[in-house]
């Protein structure tokens, strides 16, 4: 369930504007729609200028009803994915924090992903693996070093290949599993 923000009055944007979505007991059901914000007055600007990571469909804006509606058609498809951390305290998790750089936008992970570690992501060196994920491959293309941390490990038969300078390291030797 998420959360709706009851705005009393017009609701004015410009710009764009960010909205991160948590889910607390797993990824957001797909194929399902979600009220997301209410409002009382005018709706001075429009849909675009929201930004919602991991939901693929997007929003809609039901003007009669005042309601903007997150619209979550499922998970995308396996692709190449960048670090960029800096959000739930730098989960890397299962198709829920929108901590990777995809095609110039804020992303989540999905299994069968090529994630990268490069220079995008170095101001969020510790990565925070939560339960099992499943790259198709991991690359380390850095200069700075990164971390690995958590509860979670990186299992299935994804490679972890290792270029530039940067360290790699982890908490355990439990965070790379292979089938």
């Amino acid at each position: 369930m998420i959360q709706l923000l009851i705005i009393n009055g017009d609701l004015n944007l410009s710009g764009t504007n960010n909205i991160q979505i948590n889910p607390l007991n797993g990824p957001l059901a797909g194929g399902s729609i979600y009220k997301l914000i209410q409002y009382t007055g005018n709706f001075n600007g429009g849909i675009s200028n929201f930004n919602v990571p991991g939901i693929l469909s997007g929003l809609s804006n039901n003007a009669a009803t005042k309601t903007i509606y997150a619209i979550v058609q499922g998970t995308r498809l396996p692709t190449n994915v960048s670090w960029l951390g800096g959000v739930g305290g730098n989960v890397w998790d299962t198709a829920s924090t929108s901590n990777w750089f995809n095609s110039g936008t804020r992303d989540i992970f999905v299994s069968g992903d090529v994630v990268t570690f490069d220079p995008s992501g170095a101001a969020n060196p510790i990565v925070n693996i939560v339960g099992s994920v499943s790259p198709f491959s991991t690359l380390m293309a850095s200069a700075s070093d990164y971390t690995f941390t958590g509860n979670g490990s990186i299992d299935g038969n994804g490679s972890l290949f290792k270029t530039n300078s940067g360290r790699l390291s982890w908490s355990d030797s439990r965070r790379f599993r292979r089938a």
